[in-house]
Formats: C-alpha cells, sequence, structure tokens
C-alpha cells in the first residue's frame, strides 16, 4: 500500500523531533562537560598557580628566617672575638714586650701574661662548644699562642707547633682593619700544613688588637658552623637549600656532593647551576638590596631561584638561597591536571553526586568558619581555622585566620598598652618620691649653709648647722648606694665572698645603731636566738648586714610607741648544708593583702601615702630580696595584719665555722660585745694627720679646688692647682724640668681640656713616677681598674672624707718612683 502524503509528513515530522532530541540531549551533554571541563582546567591552572606562590612564599620565609639567625649567630661570635681583644693580657703583653719582657705597672713577666690568656682562651673554649680553636697572631701574621679544643678538652699547642699564618686571608684581610672591626672568613674546610680535613668544617672570626695606635696582632677564633648547619639542614623548604660564598662556592647544600666544590676541584658551584649569576652585574644588585630577597627564574624547565645576601661587614657577603627548580609540587601539579582533565568525561555523567558531594565539601568548612567565628565574638582570639584548601574557600579561611590575627594583636596591644601605662605611672611615682628624697636633705644643706654665712652666728648653733649639713649629705649618699645596688644586682656584677663572722653579733650590731632612732619614737628593740646558734659561720657578712639593715630599718620607721624583734634560729636544710633564719617581727602598722602584693617590686611601696608620711625610695625590700637570692637563699613576708603589725623572714644557706660554741636560747646578752665596742671607739682627741709635702691637685670643679686645698694646706701640705688635665701635665713637666717632681698628684678624672685618664697617661709616658691618686664620682669596681690601667697609684671615690684623703697623702708622700716607668 503505497503511504499517502499524510504518512510521508508523519515520518518527516518523527526524524524532525528524533534529531532535536538529539541536539537538546548534546546541549545537555556540551552544558555539563564543557563549563565543567573550563572550570576545571581554571581551578587547575589556579591550583598550579597558587601552589607556585605558596612554595615561594615558603621559600621566602624559610630564607628570611634562616637569615636573621644566621646574621644574629655571627654578631654573637664578632662580639665574643672583639671582647678577646680587648683582653687585660694581651695588654700586659704589649707593655712587657716594650719593657724588656717585664710588664712595669706590676713587675709581671710576659710568661705570667701568657699563662693568664692561655687560660682565657680555655675557659672560652671550655664554655662554647662550637669554637675549635683560640688563636693570637702576632704583628706578623705568625702563631704566638693557640689553644685547640681536645677530646679532653682545651689545650695549649706547644710552641715549636706553632705555625706561620701570614698569608691566610684571615690575617692578610685583617690587619688593614680599623680597631673595633671584624673580619669573618667563608665556611670551608680546614687545612693544617697543606692538607685539606675532609669534613672539618669551620668559619674564622678575627679581630685586629691595637694598643696605643700601634697593631698589636689579631684575634683568631675557629667555629665549627654546628649550629648554623643544624638550622639549614633541619630546615624543610619545597626545594634545595643553600649558603654559597661570593664565589659561588657551596659552604652547605642539601646535596652534600655539591659542598666546597671549588675547594674540593669538583666543579660544583652556584654558578655552574645558575648561568646568569655570574654577570657582576646581578649580583651587585643583590648586595645592594641589603638582605632584600631577589627571585630569579628558567621558564623553559619551570625553575625558580630565591636568594638573600648576608653582610659579612667589610664588604664580604654570604648567599643563602632556595632552588624550586626540581619542586615535586610543581610536577605532582601537572600530574594531577592531567588526570582531571581525562577524569572531566566521567565525572560529567556523575554530575549530580559529584554536585552533592561538592556542596557538602563546602557546607564544612563555612560550618567551621561560622563556629570559630562564635569562639571569636566570645573573646576567644586563638580560634583558628585549618587551612587545607587552595581555592577560594582556602582563601576565606586564611582571610579569617589574618582577621582574628590581627584582633588578637589588636586586643595585645591594649594590653601592652595598659602594662605600659602602669609602668610610667611607677616610673612617675618613683621620680616623685626621688625628688622628695632628694630635695628634701638637700633643702636642708642650702638652708643650712645660707645659715653658716650669718657672721654673728653663736659656735653651738654653726656646730649644729654643720652636723646637719653632714647628716644630710649621709643621706644622699645612702640613697645613691641604694640606687647603684639595684643596678649593679639587675646587671648580675654583685659580688659575693664567704667567709667566718658572728651572726648573732652581727645582727645585734645593727640593732645598736637603730635603737637611738627607736627609742626616739619610743619604739622597743630586742634580739633573741630561738635556737642554740653557733659563734661563727660561714657566708658573707657585709651583705647579710646590708639585708638585715633594710628590714630592721623598715620594721622600725613603721613601728611608733611599739615592739621591733629579731629572733634567729638556725634549721637543717641538707645532709651538709644549714640554713640561718632571721624573722624580723614588728607590732607596727601592718597593711592589707592587697598591699603586699607588690611590696618586692623595686620603687614599690604600700600605698602613695606611705611615701608620704614615711618617706623612703621602694628599694630597701626589692634589694633585701635579690641579694637574699643572690646568696642562695630568700626573703619573704612571713605574716602581715592591718594595725596589729608584719614579720618578715631572711633564710640563707649557711655552713659553720671553726668556733664550734653556741649563743644559747633566750635574749642576746650584749653586754660583753658593747664593752668591746666602747674599747673599740676612736680617741675623739686624738691628733689630725698633719702633711710635709708638695701636692698637685688636678680639679676643675672650684668647690672642690678650694675644699681639697684648704683641707691639705691647714694639715701642713704645699698645694699648687691646676684645673684641667692639659694644665695639671704642663705643671708636673715643668717640675720633671727643673729637677724634681711632686711628692703626690691628685687628679678628678672626668675634666675638659684634657681629661685624667689621659694626662696620666701622658705623665707616665714622659717619666714621671709621683704617686697619682684619682679623685673621681664614678666608684663602681671597673672605673677603679680603668683608673689604675691608665696609670694611677691608688683610687678615692667622692664625696670624699677628710680624714681619709689625708691618710692617703700621708701615705704616698714618704714613697718616691712609686710607677716603675
Amino acid at each position: 500500500m503505497p503511504l499517502t502524503e499524510e504518512h510521508h509528513r508523519s515520518m518527516q515530522n518523527n526524524q524532525q523531533r528524533r534529531g532535536l532530541r538529539r541536539q537538546y540531549m548534546f546541549f545537555a551533554v556540551l552544558l555539563a562537560v564543557v563549563p565543567m571541563f573550563a572550570f576545571s582546567s581554571f581551578v587547575l591552572m589556579r591550583v598550579s598557580t597558587t601552589m607556585k606562590q605558596y612554595a615561594v612564599k615558603e621559600a621566602d620565609d624559610t630564607i628570611e628566617a634562616l637569615r636573621l639567625s644566621i646574621e644574629q649567630n655571627l654578631d654573637v661570635f664578632k662580639t665574643d672575638v672583639l671582647t678577646i681583644a680587648q683582653y687585660p693580657p694581651l695588654a700586659g703583653l704589649y707593655r712587657a714586650e716594650r719593657h724588656g719582657g717585664v710588664d712595669p705597672i706590676d713587675n709581671s713577666t710576659a710568661e705570667h701574661w701568657t699563662a693568664r690568656l692561655t687560660k682565657l682562651f680555655s675557659d672560652y673554649e671550655f664554655l662554647h662548644r662550637g669554637v675549635l680553636q683560640v688563636r693570637w697572631l702576632d704583628a706578623n701574621g705568625m702563631e704566638r699562642l693557640r689553644v685547640d679544643r681536645g677530646e679532653t678538652g682545651p689545650y695549649a699547642v706547644a710552641a715549636h707547633r706553632l705555625q706561620d699564618k701570614s698569608d691566610r686571608a684571615y690575617f692578610t684581610r685583617v690587619k688593614d682593619l680599623p680597631p673595633g672591626r671584624v673580619y669573618v672568613s667563608s665556611i670551608d674546610l680546614n687545612i693544617e700544613r697543606g692538607e685539606v680535613q675532609v669534613d672539618v668544617p669551620v668559619v674564622r672570626f678575627a679581630a685586629p688588637v691595637y694598643f696605643d695606635g700601634v697593631f698589636f696582632g689579631a684575634i683568631v677564633v675557629n667555629v665549627e658552623p654546628l649550629e648554623l648547619v643544624e638550622q639549614l639542614a633541619s630546615a624543610d623548604p619545597d626545594g634545595e637549600l643553600f649558603l654559597a660564598d661570593f664565589n659561588g662556592d657551596y659552604m652547605y647544600h642539601d646535596d652534600p656532593s655539591k659542598r666546597w666544590g671549588q675547594q674540593l676541584e669538583t666543579g660544583e658551584c652556584l654558578f655552574a647551576d645558575w648561568n646568569m649569576l655570574r654577570d657582576k652585574k646581578v649580583m651587585n644588585r643583590l648586595v645592594a638590596g641589603g638582605g632584600d630577597i631577589a627571585r630569579f627564574e628558567q621558564t623553559q624547565d619551570d625553575r625558580n631561584l630565591s636568594l638573600a645576601s648576608i653582610s659579612l661587614g667589610n664588604g664580604e657577603y654570604w648567599i643563602l638561597g632556595i632552588d624550586t627548580g626540581r619542586n615535586l609540587l610543581f610536577t605532582e601539579s601537572k600530574a594531577f591536571q592531567a588526570m582531571l582533565l581525562i577524569g572531566t568525561l566521567v565525572i560529567g555523567a556523575l554530575a549530580a553526586l559529584v554536585a552533592a558531594f561538592v556542596s557538602r565539601q563546602w557546607a564544612r568548612p563555612i560550618q567551621e568558619l561560622a563556629e570559630m567565628t562564635k569562639r571569636v565574638q566570645e573573646g576567644d582570639y586563638t580560634a583558628r581555622v585549618k587551612v587545607t584548601r587552595l581555592d577560594e574557600i582556602g582563601a576565606l579561611e586564611f582571610a579569617f585566620n589574618e582577621m582574628v590575627q590581627g584582633i588578637e594583636a589588636g586586643a595585645q596591644a591594649v594590653q601592652e598598652r595598659r602594662v605600659a601605662e602602669a609602668a610610667n605611672e611607677a616610673k612617675s611615682n618613683f621620680l616623685a618620691n626621688m625628688s622628695h628624697e632628694i630635695r628634701t636633705p638637700m633643702t636642708a644643706i642650702i638652708g643650712y649653709s645660707e645659715l653658716l654665712e650669718d657672721p654673728d652666728l653663736s659656735d653651738e648653733d654653726r656646730f649644729q648647722h654643720v652636723h646637719a649639713i653632714r647628716r644630710s649629705g649621709n643621706h644622699l649618699v645612702d640613697l645613691i648606694n641604694d640606687i647603684l645596688d639595684l643596678s649593679k644586682i639587675e646587671a648580675g656584677k654583685i659580688e659575693l665572698e664567704s667567709i667566718e663572722c658572728d651572726p648573732v653579733e652581727l645582727i645585734d650590731d645593727v640593732i645598736t645603731v637603730m635603737r637611738p632612732k627607736a627609742r626616739m619614737q619610743g619604739t622597743t628593740l630586742d634580739c633573741r636566738c630561738e635556737t642554740p646558734v653557733p659563734r661563727t659561720l660561714m657566708t658573707d657578712p657585709t651583705r647579710l648586714r646590708q639585708i638585715v639593715f633594710n628590714l630592721v630599718g623598715n620594721a622600725v620607721k613603721f613601728t611608733s610607741e611599739g615592739t621591733v624583734t629579731a629572733r634567729l634560729s638556725l634549721a637543717e636544710s641538707g645532709p651538709t648544708t644549714k640554713s640561718l633564719i632571721v624573722d624580723i617581727a614588728d607590732t607596727g602598722i601592718g597593711m592589707k593583702p592587697e598591699a603586699a602584693a607588690k611590696l618586692f617590686a623595686p620603687f614599690s611601696q604600700a600605698d602613695s601615702s606611705t611615701t608620704r608620711q614615711f618617706g623612703g625610695t621602694g628599694l630597701g625590700l626589692s634589694i633585701s630580696r635579690r641579694l637574699a637570692e643572690a646568696m642562695g637563699g630568700s626573703v619573704t613576708l612571713l605574716k602581715t595584719e592591718e594595725g596589729i603589725g608584719s614579720t618578715f623572714r631572711l633564710s640563707i644557706p649557711v655552713k659553720t665555722g671553726s668556733n664550734t660554741t653556741t649563743y644559747r636560747v633566750g635574749e642576746v646578752d650584749r653586754a660583753q660585745r658593747q664593752a668591746g665596742a666602747i674599747a673599740a671607739t676612736p680617741n675623739a682627741n686624738e691628733t689630725e694627720t698633719k702633711l710635709d709635702c708638695d701636692v698637685l691637685l688636678i680639679e676643675d670643679g672650684l668647690d672642690n679646688q678650694r675644699l681639697f686645698k684648704h683641707i691639705l694646706t691647714r694639715a701642713g701640705a704645699r698645694v699648687s692647682l691646676a684645673e684641667n688635665g692639659k694644665e695639671g701635665l704642663a705643671a708636673a713637666l715643668e717640675r720633671k724640668n727643673a729637677g724634681g717632681q711632686f711628692d703626690v698628684i691628685l687628679t678628678d678624672m672626668q675634666m675638659p681640656v684634657m681629661d685624667g685618664f689621659e694626662a696620666t697617661r701622658r705623665m707616665r709616658d714622659a717619666g714621671i713616677s709621683a704617686p697619682i691618686v684619682a679623685l673621681t664620682a664614678n666608684a663602681m669596681k671597673e672605673d677603679r681598674e680603668k683608673c689604675l690601667a691608665a696609670g694611677c697609684t691608688d683610687f678615692l671615690a667622692k664625696p670624699i672624707e677628710r680624714s681619709k684623703l689625708l691618710k692617703l697623702v700621708a701615705k704616698y708622700s714618704t714613697v718616691t718612683a712609686s710607677y716603675t716607668i
């Protein structure tokens, strides 16, 4: 049956419908696959870029951290070698070599100074595990002293094994350096007698030694770069980490076969791996960056290089870098990209499942972000999300962490500002207290000084005014001593001794001194032994007296019409050690518990009203506690109650002395010691020291000139004045040229035009051997040593007592040629 026209039209319509369906299906597949394919490619590109950026940033962060750490380690050894170059034995050797092998200051021989220098070198090596050698080269580059690290400890190399190092870079470079500069070598393998010591890397720190402007050789410290290598080896960047010198030689490389390629002639070096660095302009730009990170790239093999220079000083540099050319992240990223592009065809058929999975993956980090946001709102600024993605959600997580870090930093800044404000308040309170404590005695000094100008003043009033001025001056000296004691304790320069002393007698003596003040305010002082206490114990009596004096003085100050009792006892603290316990109990004003919390802080008192009512700097208890801790003990507030009183406890470790007798339990019997004290009291009518000598007084202060001249002239001395070191030097030289010299020279050390140090050195250089006594307000031990090192015979700290000045001048006026030229 032939097809009708209607059938033909129906078949054509069906074919059109089937063609449109295929087109719709094909379009749906394209709509699912093509965007997904494009999105996958985009994500992969972003992942690859982010991974590269992450690797480069990680390399930059690693380089920056290692650069700062290496520079800090280098600075430590630079400081050490500069300190060694200033060791006193080197100065002694310098003086001895110029005076026939004998130091003219104390007649020490060069051998004596060499032995002391050897001991200092050995001690330094013993305390620093990375130090292999410490050497002193003379001005010709010959080893004069060398201390090596052996298996059992440091030892001095025999003289016949010392070598000539005049051709080594660490000598040729350092001899042209000015004082205070340090030469740092590259890290290389050590060479002993022309042979390379394999697997013995070393870096050398060298500093010149100068005395009187003369080059006296060099100090060279050989350091095993253990800390540097350990830091580099422990770092794990995405690439190859290396440290090279400016010639490209690898001093460290993650691949050990590349190290010291030029020294071992293997051909390995930085310039061989990166040819572009052979251009000096590139290296100069790297150095000009001052430690900034420079990046280089080779696109053909996807290699990246991050570099930073490390300045050693004196135009020397090291190069720290990371080569990410063999980074596994990039290789894995490309393989992952190929696999994901192929898998996109399969993922298109499973779009719904993947959509559900992806939506769940997106929801999880967002939910975690919401939870962390709630924690931050509740004040937990330590909340952080774990960044595990490199897409937009990962960026959001990273941004969230940065935001919380900023909030935390802001909160910390607020806290630090509060702490700083509290510190400023404490500083202001301290300055106010000190202003009161200083101005009060100064007011008395100035006021009574003006009263002394009254011509109608009676002898009795004049005597009282002078004693008031002296009391106020002594009070000012006590304030200064407290501040100096605290500064020495905080600087770790406090010196302790252990000698025999009678603890009961020492403490009772303190009470005896405080008793007149206590009696004036109706306070009773007692001293008791709670347990048998030995008559001699091994401790530092000076510091023990200072602590007890502070505690008793504090108790007396806050106790009016009451009782202050010192209770002594001895307790077992170990098999061979004992503890001396001293409880200072008073019935004074006491304090609130909240006020006791800040009691031992420097410059602090219970409250500001305490300072206004009772005075004081707030240093006594702080100094006492720190002194006790330095002695191995403690000072604590045992108990306190407002209006009832307080009890402080001092506990220090002691050892028994040679006298095995003890004080019995009960109140201390003072009769015998009081009799001894009376017998030891100086005779008030003792005749004053008389002088018959010529004295040169070098002093720039007009008032001090008049004071010292009056004291010396009244005692019988003939005094010549000079206002500065230049005039004093001229006067001494004029007397020497005339065929004589002054019997004693007194000189201030800090003066205009020419100070006392320079004047003393020039006098000694000119052959003036008269005794020179330094008069200076700098009373530290190091100040005394500085004066003696300049050539002074003795030292007297200001303020100067008349009796001490006269006795010192009398002592040295009978000494001739006291300083050997």
